[in-house]
């Protein structure tokens, strides 16, 4: 008899502390499954015109299925050091077989680093930087700084 209580206290303290542990790893599990939601990285293409930029973009899918794209530059110069000189870069997404949409003017801060958030319901296009006379260009007229091919 004696046996079967230290079993008993010995399970039920046991069973207490896998409770205690699992709920305390609950939110580790949870972060961990945020860093795993589905994302992929593009590395940008820069052009001759501006060899040391740089371009990053993370796209993951939002809860209907759009693509989100998280871009940031570095090493961007402004767009009016260039030549010939420009008043905006502007962000353009163009789909296979059809005309380029401005989807925003990409703003450079004085340390030559910038960001923009993007989302779309395109799967599959390219998406360029073009230095541009206005942020609100209706078609790209300068040559692509930065470039990429995105497949989602």
């Amino acid at each position: 008899m004696q046996f079967r209580n230290t079993r008993q206290a010995s399970f039920g303290k046991f069973g207490a502390g896998n409770r205690r542990a699992f709920f305390s790893i609950v939110p580790l599990i949870l972060m961990m499954g945020i860093w795993l939601i589905p994302h992929s990285k593009i590395v940008m293409s820069s052009s001759a015109s501006v060899p040391a930029a740089k371009g990053v973009m993370h796209a993951t899918h939002d809860g209907n299925k759009n693509t989100k794209l998280e871009m940031s530059v570095h090493y961007l110069a402004q767009p009016g050091a260039l030549t010939p000189s420009a008043a905006a870069y502007v962000v353009w997404l163009q789909p296979n077989n059809d005309s380029a949409q401005n989807k925003g003017e990409l703003k450079i801060g004085k340390d030559r680093n910038g960001s923009l958030t993007i989302l779309t319901p395109l799967k599959r296009f390219e998406i360029y930087v073009t230095p541009e006379q206005s942020a609100e260009a209706t078609a790209p007229t300068g040559d692509h700084v930065l470039s990429a091919n995105v497949s989602q």
